[in-house]
């Protein structure tokens, strides 16, 4: 609020006498110190002396405002704005006051003259903005069916969107209001009129990603070109979406899942909708998925790669290292893939070292998985070790042995690989920021 206690650019001045300016420079000291009450009786009487004092009325206006009478303030700015009708500042205080009252409407007003009489203040537009995509906003967040307050809520995001043509949020709702119209009218059997709102909604979802590429819009944007029929341009959209975002998960399963209704030997649909599945911890889900793109695409190391991750993170074993074992068949030089297996092989070696009852541990078993293991990852100087305690505990000690200083060898290279890295850092450093 440019509510001051002194003098203005006022299109209407008044010059203020010294003993005046010193009863106002008072009064400002006391609403500065917190003391409204007291400056008012301070500013009524220079008011009193002098109607046509706007510096004293501004600063009678701030001290109601500030003590809490919003109403006397409003009053006061009506009583300036009649002594200087063509200052803009005026009539956004009082806009300013009335919103934080949370009366819309006459802020709207007031806010539209002090742009009206000021053109290019930034300020005056931005204020003005943020009211009308509040009342948008509120009307839409109060609605009790889709269809309510529609024309109110088009027409504040309209007026928005033309004072301030880049404001996102202003688009993304506009858009959400135009795809409720073209559901509730598919609902009602009116193809054309809901064609229609979906292709205005598809706009203004389109505005929102051009101004903000990694706006959930572009989520929003992919299902009414679903609802267009333009499958290609949802897909794109989906994919768009996943690149920067990964929440809203019932609505991108809900469209991915009606593309592959529709597509059925898509590979890529399915893929993105296991995905989808995955993230939202809905992993069974994903590996219904992957074991139907094994049916389109059987002989795809990277789908059996994925496959085993899945079965991984469900804590299934055994069946992700049966896939894993088929991604390595497929692709043996895949380094990503045989160090998967191995670590999952190790993983049930430590599984099986780590069951309390003693007795109830399979040796054989854990020498296999971490032979496995050892084959798959050669230098796992974790998986020698472990391979050295299992031979420890069943008193073969030249296995024991043998393992352990395997794993000592791997380890002291690690550790002198660790050590070479540094000294080439420190010497990069030393590159980079030479001493002075």
């Amino acid at each position: 609020m440019d509510l001051t206690c002194q003098e203005t650019s006022a299109s209407q001045p008044v010059k203020v006498a010294a003993a005046a300016r010193n009863e106002l420079s008072k009064a400002a000291d006391l609403i500065n110190e917190g003391k409204p009450q007291k400056a008012v009786a301070v500013l009524q009487k220079l008011v009193g002396k002098n109607r046509k004092n706007i510096a004293a009325r501004r600063c009678l206006a701030l001290a109601y405002y500030r003590g809490g009478q919003s109403e006397s303030a409003i009053l006061e700015l009506k009583k300036i704005i009649a002594l200087d009708p063509n200052n803009a500042e005026h009539y956004f205080n009082s806009g300013f006051i009335y919103h934080s009252q949370g009366e819309n409407d006459p802020a709207v007003v007031n806010y539209e003259k002090a742009l009206a009489l000021d053109s290019g203040n930034l300020k005056y537009k931005k204020q003005l903005g943020e009211t009308l995509f509040g009342m948008a906003d509120s009307l839409y967040a109060a609605r009790r069916s889709r269809l309510d307050n529609q024309e109110k809520i088009i027409g504040y995001l309209e007026k928005l969107i033309r004072l301030q043509s880049d404001h996102v949020n202003g688009h993304e709702l506009l858009g959400r209001v135009f795809e409720d119209i073209g559901d509730v009218l598919t609902a009602q059997g009116n193809r054309e009129a809901a064609k229609t709102n979906y292709e205005k909604s598809r706009d203004e979802y389109l505005k929102t990603v051009i101004l903000d590429p990694g706006h959930k819009a572009s989520l929003f944007l992919a299902k009414v070109c679903l609802a267009l029929e333009r499958n290609d341009l949802a897909l794109r959209y989906v994919k768009s979406y996943l690149r920067f975002n990964d929440r809203e998960f019932t609505i991108l399963i809900g469209i991915l899942t009606k593309l592959a209704s529709k597509d059925p030997k898509n590979i890529e649909l399915r893929k993105l909708l296991a995905i989808a599945y995955h993230r939202s911890s809905q992993t069974e889900l994903a590996i219904r998925e992957y074991k139907q793109i094994m049916v389109l695409e059987p002989n795809r190391a990277e789908n059996y790669s994925n496959l085993g991750v899945l079965y991984r993170a469900r804590g299934l074993q055994e069946e992700a290292a049966q896939s894993f074992e088929r991604a390595v068949e497929l692709e043996p030089s895949r380094l990503e893939y045989k160090k998967d297996l191995a670590g999952i092989y190790f993983s049930m070696a430590i599984i099986q070292y780590a069951t309390f009852d003693r007795s109830r541990r399979s040796w054989s078993r854990m020498i296999d998985y971490l032979n496995r293991s050892i084959r798959y990852e050669p230098n796992n100087a974790s998986a020698y070790r472990l391979l050295g305690k299992v031979y420890e505990e069943i008193a073969e000690y030249w296995k024991s042995h043998s393992n352990l200083k395997k794993a000592e060898d791997y380890y002291k290279k690690a550790q002198n690989a660790y050590l070479e890295m540094r000294k080439i850092e420190e010497k990069l450093k030393a590159k980079v920021n030479p001493p002075h």
